[in-house]
């Protein structure tokens, strides 16, 4: 009997592994088979034959339909493995989106509210943004609160934005925290209050968020809702500065200008300056263009010069439609044009500038 026993152990133990051999064999075919479906899938999404794709991904195993529309709205919208389509893509979000799928929520509010693959249509985003917002979603919070913020889609209400961002800033939004940094420091649908603006901001500052260190960097600088700490406010300039945001980058370039904190440096403060002209800065430009008229922290260079007062002039600055007026006159770093120079100085002029409006009366007086 024991010989028996001993046999039939064997026998129940060999049974056993052979049931778990034959179930890791069902396993490696219905993988197999997902991954043969979603290959063939693939091809005919290449070909553009979307439906048939679809088909296929829906017959593998370890994909439910809702995965199989993501996937495809996904690849199209990126152009991974076939060619990007936005309307497409847009399509494709459709059913996920109807499930309860935040992540294409997200997605259809921002395809029409940036009008991709689609119209413009901020009502549109906003439904969209409020669907994932009321399952929780921050970032769909975030969405709903700029949209009353900024009256898209709806009509502007500060105070249901500031609420949408707050519960979206308590998630660890960092968007949402140093917008409501901004509300709190302006009393937008809050009560003013720079110490709490402080608070929100050092929350998206701490991770990293450079218009929130710049922001925080302001009021350190100014002593405003916090102590005043030049050293804590310079940091954070040049955190925010080094992720390439032209005010942080712009306030540097007048710290080393002026001396203030740091050794006065003005070669450094026109490395700043050209950072955050580059962007676009107005005040950036005009200064960076000053710095090569007149050669400070870099060579005399008329051309350069006439290039950023140029940008500046360009986007209505009557300091640089000044210069442009002088430089058109002289003649520097351009042929002499005094109907050029009489043109800028009567926009310059328009706007109250005295040097634009003196140089513009000799002109027409000669």
């Amino acid at each position: 009997m024991k010989y028996i026993s001993i046999y039939l152990l064997i026998l129940v133990v060999a049974g056993c592994s052979m049931v778990q051999a034959q179930t890791e064999i069902e396993k490696q075919k219905v993988q197999i088979n997902a991954t043969d479906y979603y290959r063939e899938g693939v091809k005919y999404a290449l070909l553009g034959d979307y439906d048939e794709a679809v088909r296929l991904f829906e017959l593998a195993p370890s994909l439910d339909v809702v995965s199989v529309h993501l996937e495809m709205a996904e690849m199209l919208r990126k152009g991974v493995m076939v060619a990007q389509n936005l309307e497409e893509s847009y399509k494709w979000y459709q059913l996920p989106a109807q499930k309860g799928d935040t992540h294409s929520q997200l997605a259809l509010g921002l395809m029409l509210g940036f009008g991709y693959g689609v119209a413009h249509d901020y009502s549109g985003a906003l439904n969209w943004f409020q669907l994932a917002a009321d399952q929780n979603d921050a970032e769909g919070q975030f969405y709903v609160g700029l949209a009353y913020g900024q009256g898209k889609g709806v009509a502007r209400d500060y105070t249901k934005a500031a609420h949408w961002l707050r519960l979206s800033a308590e998630q660890g939004n960092y968007f949402a925290q140093n917008q409501l940094g901004i509300y709190s420091e302006n009393g937008s649908g809050v009560p003013q209050d720079n110490q709490a603006a402080a608070k929100y901001y050092q929350l998206a500052a701490k991770q990293g968020y450079a218009k929130a260190q710049y922001n925080l960097g302001y009021l350190r600088f100014n002593g405003t809702g916090v102590l005043k700490d030049s050293s804590e406010a310079l940091r954070l300039f040049q955190l925010a500065a080094d992720q390439g945001d032209g005010l942080a980058q712009n306030t540097l370039g007048f710290i080393y200008k002026n001396g203030e904190v740091v050794p006065q440096d003005y070669e450094i403060a026109s490395k700043w300056f050209h950072l955050a002209a580059e962007q676009g800065l107005v005040d950036a430009q005009n200064y960076l263009g000053y710095t090569y008229y007149i050669g400070r922290g870099v060579s005399i260079d008329f051309f350069e010069a006439l290039k950023w007062f140029g940008s500046a002039a360009e986007q209505g600055s009557d300091y640089a439609q000044s210069y442009l007026g002088i430089m058109y006159q002289e003649g520097q770093g351009v042929e002499q044009d005094l109907q050029e120079a009489i043109k800028w100085y009567r926009l310059a002029a328009s706007q109250g500038d005295a040097t634009a409006q003196k140089n513009l009366k000799r002109l027409e007086q000669r």
